[in-house]
């Protein structure tokens, strides 16, 4: 296990402002190194980092793997999406396309129930390899595994690798729908310069909307903006001061409350 300073920057997909210090998995010997208490990073796609003096860690490159075995497709945990696409389309399986366009991993995906489009990632799920602190490295079949918005039972453990349900489909078909899913995000929402939705969605009513008709739609502090496209996102700038984020989630919980008495949930994990 390497130890390494990496600008936020570069890491998240908001691009915070400062330092964290990241120890990297380089293999699964590494995970018995792991404390009790620990914090492991996908593609920081859904994270705002507040406190960069501890220790963190990422697994490398070396869990970026996706494979066809027998009735399953196999797909390592820092397998990003974008790549993880274009092995569907090249090898004309229906699977998870419903993620085109996110900016995440496999690992982060399935431990936050990631999804869109009215599916999740809990419907192709057919197993997890995990670590955890009180058992080691298990596979979980999808019995042991329980989903719910924008959830899962992995608390306190790290995704290694996952297991889906796919189909074999005409190429052209997955590569039109993959298109056509980038396009609508595209259209709705924000693929840069953000760590996706700010809010899980109440129930029977959705987080943007709220927070639009709270009258917070383009609203600006310093660094960061609440999209004039969609009020559930936050856009940063090249350096995001996390100060200036955390305010207008605030804001955002703030007036939605007062207007609406309704508790807004982030989505977004804050360590």
């Amino acid at each position: 296990m390497i130890k390494k300073r990496i600008e936020l920057a570069k890491l998240t997909t908001i691009h915070l402002k400062g330092q964290v210090d990241i120890k990297i998995i380089e293999s699964l010997n590494d995970f018995s190194k792991l404390p009790e208490s620990f914090t492991i990073f996908g593609n920081c796609s859904n994270l705002l980092v507040k406190n960069s003096n501890r220790d963190f860690y990422k697994l490398s490159d070396k869990f970026s793997y996706v494979r066809v075995e027998e009735n399953t497709l196999v797909c390592g945990a820092s397998l990003k999406m974008s790549v993880l696409m274009r092995f569907l389309i090249e090898n004309s399986i229906s699977s998870l396309e419903f993620m085109a366009g996110v900016p995440a991993t496999i690992g982060g995906a399935v431990f936050m129930n990631a999804g869109a489009f009215f599916e999740s990632v809990a419907d192709k799920i057919l197993y997890v390899k995990v670590f955890c602190a009180s058992q080691g490295i298990v596979v979980l079949e999808k019995n042991r595994l329980h989903f719910g918005y924008r959830f899962s039972n992995l608390d306190n453990c790290v995704v290694i690798e996952s297991g889906f349900l796919y189909n074999r489909v005409d190429k052209n078909f997955i590569k039109e729908k993959i298109a056509n899913n980038i396009k609508t995000r595209l259209a709705k929402a924000h693929l840069t310069n953000t760590f996706g939705s700010v809010f899980k969605n109440p129930l029977g009513d959705y987080a943007g909307r709220l927070i639009e008709e709270s009258g917070l739609k383009g609203l600006v502090k310093n660094s960061a903006k609440i999209s004039d496209k969609h009020a559930n996102y936050i856009l940063g700038s090249k350096q995001t001061d996390i100060n200036d984020v955390l305010f207008l989630i605030g804001k955002a919980k703030e007036m939605v409350f007062k207007n609406f008495g309704i508790e807004l949930e982030e989505e977004v994990k804050i360590v």
